[in-house]
């Protein structure tokens, strides 16, 4: 893995640390790339093991998950066009379709 990878999973893991206790969205600088393995570290590394991980889009300019945790979920999305990640929680429990509404 180059050193500009370990970077940015490691900026990536900082951020969601920072916010992972209320509701709040963080915005990352990242190689699209790079974001599938970050999102999948992302899960790896949360407090609780996920009730459910979907793939709501993975295409060319796209990526985005929706993790359902106990008493919260998270939105993980990437943009191939502006190169970032924007990671979102919210500390009420929601199923797929609660996560799509916003």
């Amino acid at each position: 893995m180059s050193k500009s990878c370990l970077t940015v999973i490691a900026a990536f893991f900082f951020c969601l640390h920072n916010f992972c206790m209320a509701n709040d969205s963080s915005t990352l600088p990242v190689q699209f790339e790079l974001c599938g393995e970050a999102q999948s570290n992302a899960i790896h590394q949360l407090n609780t093991r996920p009730k459910s991980v979907a793939t709501i889009v993975n295409n060319k300019t796209a990526k985005v998950i929706f993790v359902q945790l106990d008493g919260a979920s998270l939105m993980i999305s990437c943009d191939a066009e502006e190169k970032r990640m924007v990671i979102e929680r919210t500390e009420e429990e929601g199923d797929l379709a609660y996560g799509l509404r916003g």
